[in-house]
C-alpha cells in the first residue's frame, strides 16, 4: 500500500470503518485498542472531519448529549441527566426518573463516596485504580442499584 492510499474503507453492509488487509485475509472493524492509532494517522483526518460534520450537522439527537450533560450537577442526578440520556435514543421510565431525582439515602451515599475519588481531580474511568471501579466498589454498587430500577437495562444504565 503506497503512502497516498488509505488503509481503511467503509464496509457497505455494516457501514463501519474497516482496516484493509492483505489479499485473502478477512477484513475487521477498527477495534477499540486500535482507535488511538487510527485517530492519529494523517490519512484518516478527513474521514474524521467527515464523521464529525455528519454527526453534528445532522438531526441526530445524540449530538445534544454534551449540551445537556454540561448543564447537570456532578454530585446529584438532575433533569439534565435524564435529557442527556434520552438524547441517546433511550427512554428512562417516569417512575425511575422520579426515583433518580428524589433523594435516596443508599443511592446518594454510593454517589457521594464515588465523588470523593473523582471530585475535582483529573482521575477518569480510563485511568483510575481498579479498586475504584471493581466489583465491590461504590461505583459498581451504584450501577447495580440503578440496574434494579424498572426499565433501566444495561445500555440505559451505562449511558
Amino acid at each position: 500500500m503506497n503512502s497516498n492510499e488509505q488503509n481503511w474503507y467503509v464496509d457497505p453492509v455494516s457501514g463501519r470503518d474497516c482496516y484493509k488487509v492483505k489479499p485473502g485475509e478477512k477484513s475487521t472493524p477498527i477495534m477499540f485498542e486500535n482507535i488511538h492509532k487510527w485517530l492519529l494517522q494523517d490519512q484518516n483526518r478527513q474521514r474524521q472531519i467527515n464523521h464529525l460534520n455528519r454527526y453534528f450537522g445532522s438531526n441526530y439527537s445524540g449530538k445534544l448529549f454534551e449540551y445537556f450533560a454540561s448543564k447537570s450537577e456532578p454530585k446529584v442526578f438532575t433533569p439534565w441527566d435524564i435529557l442527556a440520556v434520552e438524547s441517546l435514543s433511550v427512554s428512562v421510565p417516569p417512575a425511575t426518573t422520579k426515583w433518580l431525582l428524589e433523594p435516596d439515602k443508599v443511592r446518594d451515599g454510593y454517589l457521594d463516596i464515588a465523588i470523593k475519588y473523582f471530585g475535582g481531580s483529573e482521575v477518569t474511568l480510563w485511568g483510575c485504580e481498579q479498586a475504584l471501579i471493581g466489583d465491590e466498589s461504590e461505583l459498581s454498587k451504584l450501577y447495580d442499584l440503578l440496574r434494579l430500577q424498572p426499565g433501566l437495562g444495561y445500555v440505559t444504565t451505562s449511558k
